[in-house]
C-alpha cells in the first residue's frame, strides 16, 4: 500500500515545483496552467490525489477521437461530479481557447506515458480507475476517508465472467488494506452500474460499494461477455 506523501501546502513553492514538473512539453503546459488557477483553495489535497486527477485530466486531453468541445465537456463534468478538484469552470473557461492548439501537439512527458482510461468511477468511499499504459494494464485506488492512494499503478488483470457476475466486466488487483494482503474488483454490470469489492485472498469479501455518480468506460470489445450487449450511454 502507497502511504500518503507530504500534504501538497498551498504555497508558492510547492504550487511551481509541481506546475514545473507538468510543463515539459506544451501539453502539459497547459494542463499545469490549469491546475496552478485550481489549486487555489484546496489546501487539503496531497500529492497522491493530485497526481490521480492529474491522469484522469491528461487522458481526456490525449484522446485524438473527441472534439475539442466533448473533451471541454468531460473535463467540466469531473469538476462538477467532484472527482477533479484541481480545476474549476472558470479556470476551463479562461483557458479553453488554447485547448484546440494544445490538442495537436504530441504528447510527451519524461513523468509517465500517455494512459487510456478503460474504466474509472467514484463511490462514496474510494476513487478508482482501470488504465492501460503501454501494453500494461493497471488499477489506482483512492480511498476518500483517508485520503491517500491504496493502490498506485497496480497491475491489473481483466476476470471472465463468472457467477454472479456473468452480466459485468471486471478488473481485479492485488494490494494491502490495514496490513492484510487484499484483492480488489473493479466492475461495471450491464446497466452501467460501477462496482468496486474488496477481498482477502481468502475469497472473504471485506467492503463492497456501488459507484455514486457516472461512470467512465471505454471498455474493448474483448472484455465483453457474450451476452453483454451494450452499456446505456
Amino acid at each position: 500500500m502507497t502511504k500518503i506523501e507530504e500534504p501538497l501546502r498551498q504555497n508558492k513553492t510547492h504550487s511551481e515545483r509541481w506546475i514545473g514538473l507538468l510543463g515539459a512539453a506544451g501539453f502539459f503546459t497547459f494542463l499545469g496552467s490549469v491546475i496552478g488557477q485550481g489549486l487555489e483553495g484546496h489546501t487539503a489535497l496531497t500529492l497522491e490525489r493530485l497526481k490521480y486527477e492529474y491522469s484522469l485530466i491528461s487522458d481526456i486531453l490525449s484522446n485524438k477521437d473527441i472534439s475539442n468541445e466533448d473533451a471541454t465537456e468531460q473535463l467540466r463534468f469531473l469538476t462538477e461530479i467532484g472527482a477533479v478538484k484541481v480545476l474549476d469552470t472558470e479556470s476551463l473557461d479562461k483557458n479553453a481557447e488554447s485547448l484546440e492548439k494544445l490538442r495537436t501537439l504530441p504528447a510527451q512527458s519524461s513523468i509517465s506515458p500517455i494512459t487510456v482510461t478503460r474504466l474509472a468511477f467514484e463511490t462514496p468511499s474510494y476513487g478508482v480507475r482501470v488504465f492501460e499504459s503501454g501494453n500494461r494494464l493497471a488499477m489506482n485506488a483512492f480511498n476518500k476517508l483517508i485520503n491517500g492512494q491504496e493502490l498506485n499503478g497496480a497491475a491489473a488483470t481483466f476476470v471472465p465472467a463468472e457467477e454472479p457476475y456473468e452480466q459485468a466486466v471486471s478488473y481485479v488487483a492485488y494490494g494491502e488494506k490495514n496490513g492484510i494482503p487484499v484483492q480488489y474488483f473493479v466492475r461495471i454490470n450491464s446497466m452501467g452500474m460501477g462496482i468496486l469489492e474488496i477481498y482477502s485472498t481468502q475469497d472473504q469479501r471485506l467492503f463492497q460499494e456501488q459507484a455514486s455518480g457516472d461512470v467512465i468506460s471505454n471498455l474493448p470489445n474483448s472484455d465483453l461477455p457474450t451476452s453483454f450487449k451494450a452499456i446505456p450511454p
